[in-house]
């Protein structure tokens, strides 16, 4: 409970404020709160692991409709100790679609793919969401508290990393985190 908690605050904290009104910031606290709320949800059920099909669906899916293209990739289970910051990510990624890139207009598209990356020591899942735009899209002047909840989530919580590249077509984002086995 006390991580949790510390979790919340950590959520609570990174919520920009700066020229954010109360209810701007009232929307991006709660859209994390839930995402994480739906975490413990996804680790409670099913013996604590879940597909990464699944849980990619379930957290960008109703974000981008029919422009969500899911290429997907070999079946991965999230582990309980991943969901949470996996669900992150993702909740960060397709909000950020549904803001300010491929979501936020007629004709963009998000294409969410992944695949088994055998490294020297452990195998690697690397999961790719790429934007298509349709018309060009600046990159951010700043990093904001989403950025950094993505680097924190895959670096702290994945043991992994996240590289976020912002073309004029839309962000091409890959988060890369060992594949585990087992709860």
């Amino acid at each position: 409970m006390t991580n949790l908690l510390g979790v919340v605050r950590a959520l609570a904290n990174h919520t920009e404020t700066q020229g954010k009104t109360a209810e701007e910031y009232k929307s991006a606290f709660l859209g994390r709160f839930e995402a994480l709320m739906k975490s413990h949800s996804f680790m409670t059920a099913e013996g604590g692991q879940i597909e990464l099909k699944d849980l990619v669906m379930d957290i960008v899916g109703g974000l981008g409709g029919d422009r969500l293209q899911l290429a997907g990739g070999p079946t991965v289970l999230v582990t309980a100790a991943q969901i949470a910051p996996l669900t992150m990510i993702l909740h960060e990624l397709g909000t950020n679609a549904l803001k300010y890139g491929a979501f936020s207009g007629e004709g963009g598209v998000a294409q969410i793919s992944w695949r088994i990356v055998p490294e020297a020591l452990e195998k690697s899942v690397e999961l790719t969401l790429r934007e298509r735009c349709s018309s060009p899209v600046s990159p951010p002047v700043r990093s904001g508290s989403g950025t950094a909840v993505i680097q924190n989530s895959a670096s702290l919580g994945l043991h992994g990393g996240a590289e976020l590249k912002f073309e004029s077509e839309g962000l091409d984002a890959t988060v890369v985190f060992p594949l585990k086995e087992g709860p």
